[in-house]
């Protein structure tokens, strides 16, 4: 089956939210999270991004190394699952 070519901002929110969980899952593991919970807090960060916030039509990050509308963990409390 052919792989089909996506509009680039398709392309550019799929990256944002694959960043959004990478970051996320590095950081909860550096806090010392097992996988489980490395895989809720990346799960939190891709719901907790700001679709309407972000810039898709310019990758780079946001100051801090993130992508824009995302947020490191920063070992504290981890956000609030959704429904």
């Amino acid at each position: 089956m052919p792989a089909r070519t996506q509009p680039p901002h398709v392309e550019a929110l799929r990256a944002r939210l694959i960043a959004a969980a990478e970051d996320a899952y590095e950081d909860a593991g550096f806090a010392g999270l097992c996988a489980e919970g490395r895989w809720e807090l990346a799960l939190d960060a891709m719901r907790a991004l700001d679709l309407e916030r972000l810039d898709l039509d310019t990758p780079d990050e946001a100051p801090g190394g993130s992508p824009a509308g995302t947020a490191p963990f920063d070992g504290g409390e981890p956000p609030p699952s959704g429904p």
